[in-house]
């Protein structure tokens, strides 16, 4: 498949040292907002949404806002009561569990080491150990071992440089969340360990965003030799210097969200 082509398409850019913002316009429905971030510049992190009254949800402005954050995207699925759905672990401390072997992205030391497999988990000696599911084996449960951030999404898109086409493995019931245009939220990395992350769509739902196959192909062409798909639909949300980069006709609330910070200088 080939990348959505417009012969209209407008791209505005925002460029500072390490962060690169670039927004693409490629129908009439859907934008296309993409940063990239070098991790030897910027820190980034999985955040937690607070509780409260029993609820933890917040807008991804809000945890952004609170964190003093410079960007952020929302991160994995979410009950009602936003509890996650899939497997979620902020700054060490563990949110969610994978009981499906879904599509997820793991880091440590600001994003400098960067995983991302599908996976399960379970509990053994009182300890929460990741099972990765894909085959032939991509990586172990020792590389995820130490690692402080964990988001959950699915599906994994591209592996080793390749568009992955059969999603049967990470049994996705409900076939028009693959097939049909939503708006969504990916997040991948280059080779030479910059992240990608992304958000598509508009306001008509139905007829903006992209579907599963075209959001693998839109990641792998803009490099990523692996990414993965988090929650989407009303929930993507990009936010840079306070600002929401894309808009949609609600405003979900979400569990956790990915936060980007500059790195401190060296005096």
């Amino acid at each position: 498949m080939k990348k959505l082509v417009c012969l209209f398409c407008m791209f505005i850019s925002l460029f500072t040292e390490g962060f690169d913002y670039q927004v693409e316009e490629i129908d009439e429905f859907t934008k296309v907002h993409v940063i990239k971030v070098d991790p030897m510049n910027y820190e980034i992190k999985a955040v937690r949404a607070e509780e409260f009254l029993g609820i933890s949800k917040k807008h991804v402005k809000e945890m952004m806002k609170k964190q003093g954050a410079k960007a952020a995207i929302n991160g994995g699925f979410y009950k009602q009561n936003g509890q996650p759905s899939g497997i979620l672990k902020c700054s060490g401390i563990w949110y969610g569990q994978s009981t499906n072997k879904r599509g997820s992205i793991g880091w440590k030391d600001g994003g400098e080491v960067v995983f991302i497999d599908r996976l399960l988990t379970k509990e053994s000696d009182d300890k929460i150990v990741v099972v990765p599911q894909s085959d032939p084996q991509h990586t172990t449960s020792e590389d995820w071992s130490d690692l402080p951030n964990i988001v959950g999404g699915t599906p994994v898109l591209i592996r080793n440089g390749d568009v992955i086409e059969d999603y049967t493995d990470e049994n996705i019931t409900i076939q028009t969340y693959i097939t049909k245009k939503h708006c969504r939220t990916a997040v991948g990395v280059l080779d030479d360990g910059t992240w990608v992350f992304l958000v598509a769509g508009g306001k008509v739902d139905g007829k903006s965003g992209l579907t599963i196959p075209e959001l693998a192909v839109y990641m792998k062409d803009l490099g990523c030799k692996e990414a993965v798909s988090l929650c989407g639909g009303n929930s993507s949300r990009m936010v840079i210097d306070g600002k929401e980069m894309n808009r949609t006709m609600f405003y979900n609330p979400v569990s956790d969200a990915i936060l980007i910070f500059p790195k401190a200088t060296p005096s």
